[in-house]
């Protein structure tokens, strides 16, 4: 899995590079054979100001189904980097069952049509 990591505007950007790699390889571990990339964007939106704005988004590109993208918005960059892993755990986690899902009763209809009936004089 390829990890690009963008952090703008936040103060101790090699912690939280470090932490956005440590929480994703957690959260992701379990589909490192789907996930071909993610991208993790870090940022204050609106800088030294404060308030609930600390922003993470990350987007993954996953092998045989659309890319998957979550969006989080907090006071403690640490926190929205912990939210946003796990949102796109849930998700990734979605979007694999469903595809898997789709496949699985696209073969089942295969296997339940009947064959055609031949008679023999």
């Amino acid at each position: 899995m390829e990890l690009r990591t963008t952090i703008r505007n936040v103060d101790h950007d090699d912690l939280l590079r470090a932490h956005v790699e440590h929480r994703l390889g957690f959260a992701l571990d379990r589909f490192r054979d789907r996930v071909r990339w993610v991208e993790a964007r870090v940022s204050d939106v609106n800088g030294p100001k404060g308030g609930a704005d600390k922003r993470c988004t990350l987007e993954a590109g996953l092998d045989g189904v659309p890319d998957v993208r979550v969006e989080v918005m907090g006071e403690d960059a640490a926190g929205v980097i912990d939210q946003a892993a796990d949102r796109l755990a849930r998700r990734v986690a979605r979007v694999v069952d469903r595809a898997h899902d789709r496949r699985r009763l696209r073969g089942r209809r295969r296997v339940q049509e009947p064959a055609e009936e031949t008679f023999v004089n």
